[in-house]
């Protein structure tokens, strides 16, 4: 796992941790409220955020502990031996065991992350209250709430569909066996709402980056702008602090719950749905992960392309004779800014940009084929 590191408030943040109607309806879902492992947690009281109280982490804590616990279980009583059809395809006991240890993994790193990052939550909410002040994005925030809660109703249907699949074609030696293993796949389609927002959070940022260049631009038909000048290099700092910030807090997301995560399904599903006819269900599965790292991977390398976007709007406005040198102070800046910009990586691993979801379809293809000809050759 990559470092983790907590970034200190800034006195100005300490000062004023109120929040506007706007961004609280980003969160305001009643699946977010009550969902235990919800990484951007935070407490909202008279407006003013804090990060989440212990009573959360507690509960958090115990809801994870009983979920190991029964994964656990699971871990030592899963038997499929008594129902496949052949010797050979009796190996599916090895993947089908797989599952609870994924889910241990995937709901313990989801819990450590939320309890790690409760500062920079805040930190970060607050860099959005502070962008929002700065670049007016009101008439987008309405259709990007609705849209938020399209995703979010979307994921978690198409989840509960693929399950209703899943245990409707095998048939369970005792019921509470498959209560069991509902209940533990049921809390695994909390941990896709992260992925998400991890997506939502990007989004956002880009559209504040594609409206600060509008801002940018507009220094064109100006003469006398210095004040202007320094309150936009200021917000452009806010813009690339908050991305610092994202980046911090969802890198291990999409590390481990979204790539690995996705990786160690896939294969465990493809594995079991040969010998007991899971294949649509499978292909569902891989598909809707495959589809989430595409869009993850799909809006970072647009948040990426906007950056690149205010280095060519910077460009086109010191190429202009009747240039003031504030704003050529300004464009300066921001170019020298840009160059400590990097990336989103999962922790130094990999980049999270459009090579990510070719790479892992190739790597999870030859894998496939493998168990393929493992089963039948």
């Amino acid at each position: 796992m990559g470092k983790v590191t907590l970034l200190v408030e800034s006195s100005e943040d300490k000062k004023n941790k109120k929040l506007d109607k706007d961004i609280q309806k980003l969160f305001d879902y009643p699946i977010l409220n009550i969902n235990p492992y919800m990484i951007l947690k935070f407490n909202i009281k008279n407006n003013r955020i804090s990060p989440a109280k212990r009573r959360y982490d507690i509960i958090s804590f115990f809801f994870t502990f009983i979920t190991n616990a029964l994964c656990i279980y699971r871990l030592f009583t899963v038997d499929f031996t008594t129902v496949a059809t052949s010797t050979v395809n009796k190996l599916v006991v090895v993947p089908a065991r797989c599952y609870p240890m994924i889910t241990i993994f995937a709901l313990t790193v989801t819990f450590i992350l939320s309890f790690v990052h409760k500062h920079n939550i805040v930190s970060f909410l607050l860099k959005i209250e502070t962008l929002n002040r700065s670049i007016n994005i009101k008439k987008d925030i309405k259709p990007f709430v609705l849209w938020n809660r399209v995703y979010i109703a979307m994921v978690f249907i198409m989840n509960i569909f693929i399950l209703g699949m899943f245990y409707s074609t095998f048939a369970y030696l005792g019921t509470n066996d498959r209560i069991l293993d509902c209940f533990n796949d049921i809390v695994c389609v909390l941990t896709d709402i992260n992925s998400i927002m991890s997506i939502r959070m990007i989004v956002l940022l880009r559209k504040y980056v594609d409206e600060w260049i509008k801002m940018l631009l507009e220094l064109k038909q100006e003469r006398r702008n210095y004040e202007k000048c320094v309150s936009l290099f200021e917000t452009y700092e806010e813009i690339l602090a908050a991305h610092d910030l994202y980046k911090t807090i969802f890198q291990t997301v999409i590390l481990f719950l979204a790539s690995f995560y996705i990786f160690l399904r896939s294969m465990c599903n493809v594995f079991i749905s040969v010998e007991f006819s899971w294949t649509i269900a499978t292909f569902l599965l891989l598909s809707k992960n495959i589809l989430l790292i595409v869009v993850q991977s799909a809006c970072c390398e647009k948040f990426q392309m906007s950056i690149e976007e205010v280095e060519s709007a910077c460009i086109i406005l010191m190429k202009n004779r009747n240039c003031p040198e504030s704003q050529k102070r300004l464009c300066k800046n921001i170019l020298r800014r840009n160059e400590s910009f990097s990336k989103m990586s999962a922790c130094g691993l990999f980049y999270v940009d459009a090579v990510l979801p070719m790479a892992l379809a190739e790597v999870i293809s030859k894998y496939i084929i493998a168990i393929l000809q493992f089963l039948f050759l």
